[in-house]
């Protein structure tokens, strides 16, 4: 086991995660892994002057851990949990790099949805390292193997039978 880490709360459990690949296949399946991938959360806070004053609003960004993608992010419920060493992928984008890409992509993001041609000034109100699970469910058409997100049961594919590199 490794020190506890912080989580986005998963929507789909392991079962379920089994269950849509196997829905989706037509053949029995297993989950074969638990990955805990890591991003970088930040919130910033921001106003806004319009004709009755001044509010706050708030914007959530999250900074892929690995290769530091960037994208807003809706509101999501987070929990602690202890997960096995193995399972937890190593962060290669620091924390400095990635407030860096956060904070252009919440001021594009501000600037396109106000319509403005001045910057946002933002305040960061949070700077976490957040991990997501993912599993990988093994499928019994040739050894296929799907990446199922636990927040959205999205799924793509590894490995399979029209994988050239699998050949």
């Amino acid at each position: 086991m490794t020190q506890l880490i912080q989580c986005i709360r998963e929507q789909i459990s392991r079962t379920d995660a089994a269950r849509i690949v196997a829905n989706a296949s037509g053949h029995p399946t297993r989950v074969e892994q638990t990955l805990y991938y890591p991003y970088w959360w930040y919130r910033f806070g921001y106003s806004l002057t319009t004709l009755f004053g001044c509010p706050l609003f708030e914007i959530d960004c999250l900074v892929d851990g690995r290769k530091g993608i960037t994208s807003t992010a809706d509101v999501f419920e987070t929990l602690k949990a202890r997960p096995f060493t193995e399972d937890v992928l190593e962060i290669c984008v620091d924390s400095d790099s990635g407030m860096s890409n956060a904070r252009h992509t919440a001021r594009h993001m501000l600037t396109k949805k106000y319509r403005t041609i001045m910057p946002f000034e933002l305040k960061t109100k949070r700077n976490q390292l957040l991990y997501k699970k993912f599993w990988i469910v093994e499928c019994g058409v040739r050894g296929a193997k799907v990446l199922i997100d636990s927040t959205t049961g999205k799924f793509i594919t590894l490995t399979g039978e029209n994988d050239r590199a699998a050949a």
